[in-house]
């Protein structure tokens, strides 16, 4: 997954992001980041170990900062890039669940019916582009 994707939907959930003035939240995202971008999971022992601070100061700045948890930030952007995957792309849920970070596809099924009220399946049918792209060619060749 390409960093700039992943920056954009960050901006667009936080514009003019108070993420960028706090210098251990945005060290965080950075680390983070590159991780997700690089199909890596998520631990926040290991991110707390390489910002040198404790898990608790990490998740009270982090909240602080956002008003929200690091992990449950993590996986509403891991949504929202899941949901421009689908929207964009015709590749498979088990792509897209690998691509954000997800290697089990049910746990990836779960968080986003829970986070969209879909299923993948559902949104995807219901929201991509390629999806209309497709019917409308459909359409077309059909009248001949």
């Amino acid at each position: 997954m390409c960093l700039s994707h992943i920056r954009n939907v960050q901006d667009e959930l936080h514009p003019g992001s108070i993420l960028q003035r706090i210098p251990l939240v945005n060290l965080a995202f950075e680390v983070e980041l590159r991780r997700l971008a690089n199909f890596g999971g998520f631990r926040l022992s290991e991110l707390a170990a390489s910002l040198a601070v404790s898990e608790r100061t990490l998740n009270r700045r982090f909240k602080e900062a956002v008003g929200l948890a690091p992990l449950t930030y993590l996986q509403n952007l891991r949504i929202e890039v899941a949901k421009r995957l689908l929207e964009t792309r015709p590749i498979g849920l088990e792509a897209v669940s690998q691509r954000v970070g997800y290697g089990d596809i049910s746990t990836f099924r779960q968080l986003f019916k829970r986070k969209t009220e879909l299923s993948p399946s559902e949104y995807q049918m219901r929201f991509s582009r390629a999806t209309a792209v497709n019917a409308e060619g459909e359409l077309r060749r059909s009248r001949g």
